[in-house]
């Protein structure tokens, strides 16, 4: 099926298409779980390394990361158009995620 509404998608929990925001989607949890890895896998390294080489000017860069690529304008508009919704609290609330089986104590 191909459409060019960048908020429309698979529902995996009800096995079928829908508007992803509506249906109270905004991340996909197998992305959101592989950032979380990575980082706590990133931050081990950084904490028993003795150096760490960084790009200064990061934050300058006039693309972001999720737009390389993207060049269609349409698509960049629809991005857009879905950061915006996000940012101004217009997407449905997320359901929670199940309980997690052991506890998270801070630092």
């Amino acid at each position: 099926m191909k459409r060019n509404d960048p908020v429309f998608g698979y529902n995996a929990h009800t096995g079928e298409y829908a508007d992803m925001f509506a249906a109270g989607i905004i991340n996909p949890t197998k992305v959101v779980k592989s950032a979380v890895v990575n980082a706590c896998s990133v931050a081990g390294m950084v904490i028993t390394t003795e150096a760490v080489v960084v790009e200064k000017d990061m934050l300058a860069k006039e693309k972001r990361v999720e737009d390389i690529g993207i060049e269609d304008k349409k698509k960049k508009e629809g991005l857009n158009t879905m950061r915006k919704r996000v940012n101004e609290s217009q997407a449905p609330l997320l359901a929670l995620s199940p309980p997690m089986k052991f506890p998270i104590k801070g630092i």
